[in-house]
């Protein structure tokens, strides 16, 4: 009876107690007391984890063990085991040992890194092992002429491959200069009159094969055996339906149902080429594979890989185009962004590359200086066209500009001048703003008339309206920027620039300056003097573009004639030098020998 007691007045005493430190007294006790121990026991186990992270030098576990778990689940496992069998420990003390021996025996000079040099060396390994031998021959004393007077040693380079071309193929002294820029004149000609005729053959081929098949359907099924007899009743029934679906308004079959029905032969002959986003060929075409012969996948960093996957499927070969300096598949406005991989940043690892230097829409170089300095390490090459204007880029400083409740209505008011100015020229009209209330304002400020002719060019692909975030593939022949931003009525300049502070914002900056074909007019508020120190990436490459752009251009016109020996220069190969050839006269110049 003691004990009863006892343990009654013991579990009263418990009760009272939980209740006096606990705010849900109508929960059991034991239960919460063995949950916070479970929890104890998993936040040990997590710190655990976490101390194991650090020492594998995972520090930030919030943002890096997404991208861990993203490489999880996209890399095959036979390429982990590669990875885990290769993997070795380099310790700091036996790579400085490496370089200082790579030093020893590589003359490298200050500027140079020597594991950047060694890769370049790499590259060409197979080239310098096939002539190693003619290599050791040339004596140690011409080296220093390599680096002193490399004009000197090309000049006598040239000649003695000259010489001895000409000595094994005599008729070679025949050809000169002209006759040889005659011949590649020639030639482009030809290839020119070759794409034409190949192009009418392609239509020829589906024409023909489009008749083929109206020709099964009139056969006389007594002469067919019985599998061309169904092929042919198939067909019939295919076109009927095709028939059927073209002469409807409304309440069509789907395409996916129609390449699943007897409608698929004649829909394969009447459109060979389809042009699609990875998201509609997946809601409208069967997954089948090798459904098409190529597919091409176009401004592929802004397409997500998971996304794309099913698009490669269809096809037997695939060709990627990209830029990896142009913008990824995100949002400005999304408030949580996930770490997703583009198809270009997959390709750009496991896919042969091909750099494209030839850069054709800028008809001046200064309208592509920005991105190529800052970008591509001047690796474009862009061509001049003789009639194009002396200073493709012109700043409109807007003095009494105010940037007030996100806009700037001063600014405004001379963008929309320059668009009433504009409107009738035959060229394609580019019009951006750094941020959508500023590029809606302008709007407000253009007048009745001109608004509906800029709508009407709108709707005819003749003229575009974005803002920065939304410029992505577009190009015109005369783009207008406002950027909005300046001193506010307090006349403080805040250097916040919408998209361009976030990451990936220096990017956004290369699509926009490397738009225009013609011409760039870009309004502002503010100068190059006007920007203070910052250490954003966007804000810096904004700082760049000012800079550039109020850098005085030479007045010098480009000089009308050019010499093919010049051309032969700057060519990397025959074909290159065919574009060469192809492209300034298209631009104007003459060719001479």
């Amino acid at each position: 009876m003691y004990q009863k007691k006892k343990r009654a007045s013991t579990l009263i005493l418990r009760w009272w107690t939980w209740r006096k430190f606990t705010r849900t007294s109508q929960l059991n006790a034991l239960d919460q007391i063995k949950k916070r121990r479970t929890f104890l026991k998993a936040q040990d186990a997590l710190t655990v984890c976490l101390e194991k992270f650090h020492k594998i030098g995972v520090q930030d576990t919030n943002k890096d063990l997404k991208i861990i778990d993203l490489l999880l689940k996209t890399t095959d496992p036979k390429e982990w085991s590669d990875f885990k069998a290769g993997s070795k420990t380099i310790e700091h003390k036996k790579f400085y040992d490496c370089l200082t021996i790579l030093k020893k025996n590589f003359h490298f000079k200050e500027n140079q890194e020597p594991l950047n040099l060694l890769s370049t060396i790499e590259v060409e390994s197979n080239l310098l092992l096939e002539y190693w031998s003619e290599i050791e021959k040339i004596p140690i004393s011409l080296l220093p002429y390599w680096e002193s007077n490399m004009d000197m040693v090309q000049s006598k380079a040239r000649a003695v491959i000259k010489r001895n071309l000409i000595s094994e193929h005599p008729s070679l002294a025949r050809i000169n200069k002209k006759t040889f820029l005659e011949n590649i004149q020639e030639i482009n000609q030809n290839n020119q009159i070759e794409a034409t005729i190949f192009s009418e053959n392609i239509l020829t081929i589906w024409t023909e094969k489009f008749q083929e098949l109206e020709a099964i359907t009139r056969k006389d099924p007594r002469k067919l055996n019985t599998q061309e007899k169904e092929f042919r009743k198939s067909l019939k029934k295919g076109k009927v339906l095709l028939s059927k679906e073209f002469a409807k308004q409304r309440s069509h079959k789907t395409i996916r149902q129609l390449l699943l029905s007897e409608a698929r032969p004649w829909i394969d002959v009447l459109q060979p080429i389809w042009m699609s986003n990875p998201s509609l060929l997946a809601d409208h075409l069967p997954m089948e594979k090798e459904m098409f012969d190529f597919v091409v996948a176009d401004e592929s960093s802004q397409l997500l890989l998971s996304h794309s996957i099913g698009a490669f499927q269809r096809g037997a070969k695939s060709i990627i185009c990209g830029d990896p300096e142009q913008m990824s598949p995100n949002s400005y406005f999304k408030k949580k962004q996930e770490v997703e991989m583009s198809l270009l940043h997959h390709a750009y690892y496991h896919l042969p590359k091909i750099f494209l230097s030839n850069h054709y829409r800028s008809h001046h170089p200064k309208l592509i200086e920005f991105s190529n300095s800052s970008f591509y390490e001047n690796r474009l090459k862009a061509f001049q066209d003789l009639s194009a204007s002396r200073n493709p880029i012109q700043h409109h400083f807007i003095s009494d500009g105010v940037y007030l409740n996100r806009q700037n209505l001063n600014e405004a008011k001379a963008v929309a001048i320059k668009i009433k100015t504009e409107i009738n020229n035959p060229l394609k009209i580019g019009v951006v703003a750094f941020s959508e209330v500023q590029l809606k304002l302008i709007h407000d400020c253009i007048d009745h008339e001109t608004r509906i002719k800029l709508d009407k060019r709108i709707k005819d692909h003749t003229a575009f309206s974005h803002a920065l975030e939304n410029v992505q593939g577009d190009e015109c022949d005369l783009l207008m920027i406002s950027m909005g931003y300046g001193y506010n009525d307090m006349r403080k300049f805040e250097m916040r620039f919408g998209p361009i502070n976030t990451a990936g914002g220096h990017r956004r900056l290369n699509v926009l300056f490397s738009r225009s074909r013609h011409e760039i007019h870009f309004f502002s508020s503010v100068q190059l003097k006007d920007f203070i120190k910052s250490d954003n990436p966007g804000v810096l490459m904004l700082i760049k573009w000012f800079e550039i752009m109020e850098k005085p251009l030479k007045a010098d016109l480009p000089n009308s004639e050019i010499s093919i020996e010049q051309l032969l220069q700057n060519s990397n190969g025959f074909y290159d030098l065919l574009t060469y050839v192809h492209v300034y006269e298209k631009r104007g110049y003459t060719i001479t020998s």
